[in-house]
């Protein structure tokens, strides 16, 4: 799926793909697929799904990891290299 920010709802999480379960509750994580992340990194929890037998993909709502409203401190990677950029 694809996670984007909504100033309503916080984080969309979109274009799941029918057969990959989908629960409330469940913790999303970065894939690491495309290299731009590492793979692991929490990013939420999954708050509500917009459950629509029609549609082509499934969507939810995210509940955030971390209070954005009140971070103090982050976490910079400085060690990653995105993979379309790594050296063979």
């Amino acid at each position: 799926g694809v996670i984007q920010g909504d100033l309503r709802h916080g984080l969309l999480l979109q274009m799941v793909p029918p057969e990959q379960p989908l629960t409330n509750g469940a913790l999303v994580t970065t894939s690491g697929l495309g290299g731009n992340y590492p793979p692991g990194l929490l990013i939420g929890t999954v708050r509500s799904i917009d459950d629509r037998p029609q549609a082509t993909s499934q969507q939810g709502v995210l509940e955030p990891a971390a209070s954005l409203d009140r971070l103090r401190s982050v976490l910079v990677l400085v060690s990653f290299k995105p993979a379309r950029l790594q050296s063979r």
